[in-house]
């Protein structure tokens, strides 16, 4: 199970990651469909036998045998992440569409009126009493406040691991459209462009800070045994979460069709 690459992560995506993700979406299928085989690919470097269970390949991967002892069902407990500005929200709303899931969005829980942060106390119970819905998808970041709870209860991830410039581009699009259209966010919070170009708590700026942090820390995190229960979707561009969406999709149109699976 590969699930990272690591202190390489700022070099480019290897040149068969849309195809490994593609043969992860087929084994997700198969996984669904009720095939109970062990599905297991070689590794290039070292001849063993791995599960195809993941979007990006990295020599950093720690857990390269494990046995399936049974089909993992579809995701019910959806953790979306990455850069401020990657599209978090707009996938985490489609993935709880298609999956009939809750969906949930932390930014909502964490601010306030007039930007006012919400204790550690008080974020951590709200979200708790959110994530006890039988399905949902988080979207959101927030180790800080909340440590991994999300993660913890989480039995799937996706990863937004786009490039930094596509990141801040659609970034300043989405602050633009907000600052124009004066769009209301949580609890009466709006983007004011001062704000974002003049003060420390520029978006922009804390896109440049966390980006290759998150990068790093992500990569690391999810080679550790505390995290063995995820199942990790990295996904490096739009391109690939198109696919993705779309065989979800695909994959939630069987299943309607064939209720009794």
């Amino acid at each position: 199970r590969d699930l990272g690459r690591g202190s390489d992560a700022s070099r480019s995506p290897p040149a068969d990651a849309p195809e490994s993700f593609l043969r992860s979406l087929c084994v997700w299928a198969r996984w669904s469909a009720g095939d109970s085989e062990t599905l297991l690919s070689a590794s290039p470097t070292t001849g063993d036998r791995r599960p195809i269970d993941d979007v990006g390949r990295g020599h950093h991967a720690k857990r390269e045998a494990i046995t399936l002892r049974s089909p993992p069902q579809p995701p019910s407990s959806v953790l979306v992440i990455g850069t401020t500005g990657s599209g978090k929200t707009t996938l985490a709303r489609q993935l709880a569409a298609l999956l009939g899931c809750t969906y949930i969005e932390l930014d909502a829980l964490h601010w306030e009126p007039n930007w006012t942060e919400a204790t550690a106390e008080v974020f951590r119970a709200r979200v708790v009493d959110a994530i006890a819905a039988p399905r949902w998808v988080v979207d959101g970041n927030y180790t800080g406040k909340l440590g991994f709870l999300a993660y913890e209860a989480a039995d799937t991830v996706v990863w937004l691991d786009y490039p930094f410039a596509r990141v801040f581009r659609q970034l300043v699009v989405r602050t633009l459209r907000r600052c124009i259209r004066q769009e209301e966010l949580w609890n009466g919070n709006r983007e004011r462009m001062r704000t974002q170009l003049f003060t420390k708590d520029s978006l922009f700026l804390w896109a440049v800070k966390s980006h290759w942090r998150h990068r790093r820390d992500y990569a690391r995190r999810f080679v550790q045994p505390d995290f063995a229960h995820l199942r990790i979707i990295r996904l490096y561009g739009p391109q690939e979460k198109n696919r993705f969406v779309a065989a979800l999709a695909a994959e939630a149109g069987r299943r309607v069709l064939e209720p009794g699976r």
